[in-house]
C-alpha cells in the first residue's frame, strides 16, 4: 500500500507542477481523479497508471510528442523509433545517427490511443510487458528531455 501512496504523490506532484492558480485546470483534476482510482484496480499495473497519466498530462499541456507521423519526413508509413529531442517518431529512413528507441507496433498503438482517448477511457486497458518497458523507457527520456526539474516521490517510487 505504501507504493500506492507514493503513486498518488508523485501525480500530485507532477499536478502542482503543470497547473497554475486561476487557470481553468478541469481536465488536469479529471485526469487526477481518474488515476487515483486506477490505482486502486489490481488488474491495472500501477506503472501502466504512472505512464498513461505522465503522457496525458503532457496531452493536457499541449506539449506531447507526435506519434501519428514521422517528425523527420512527415510520413505515417513505418513509425518504428522514438526520439524525445526530436519530439517523437521517426521512420527508419529519418533515424539518422542520433539517440532513438525502438518502439514496437503495440506500443506505438497504446500510445497513440492514450493520446487520443478521452480521460475517463483512458484506463481500460492493460499491455505486455515489453509494451509497458518500452511506454517506461519512452516516458523516462521525454520527462528527462522537457521537465526542468526532478520530482521527489520519483525518487522514493524508484528505490522502492
Amino acid at each position: 500500500i505504501i507504493i500506492v501512496i507514493y503513486y498518488g504523490f508523485y501525480f500530485l506532484e507532477i499536478a502542482g507542477y503543470y497547473t497554475r492558480e486561476n487557470a481553468d485546470e478541469l481536465h488536469m483534476l479529471k485526469l487526477l481523479y481518474q488515476s487515483l482510482r486506477a490505482l486502486e484496480k489490481e488488474s491495472l499495473s500501477n506503472r501502466l497508471v504512472r505512464c498513461i497519466f505522465e503522457l496525458k498530462t503532457a496531452v493536457i499541456n499541449g506539449e506531447y510528442p507526435n506519434a501519428f507521423t514521422c517528425v523527420g519526413c512527415g510520413g505515417s508509413e513505418e513509425l518504428v523509433w522514438f526520439s524525445a529531442g526530436r519530439g517523437g517518431m521517426i521512420c527508419p529512413h529519418c533515424k539518422g545517427s542520433g539517440p532513438a528507441i525502438p518502439v514496437e507496433a503495440s506500443a506505438l498503438y497504446a500510445i497513440q490511443y492514450i493520446l487520443t482517448s478521452s480521460i475517463e477511457k483512458l484506463y481500460t486497458f492493460s499491455v505486455s510487458k515489453q509494451v509497458l518497458a518500452t511506454l517506461e523507457r519512452i516516458m523516462q527520456e521525454y520527462r528527462a528531455h522537457y521537465v526542468d526539474r526532478s520530482f521527489q516521490s520519483l525518487k522514493v517510487l524508484e528505490e522502492l
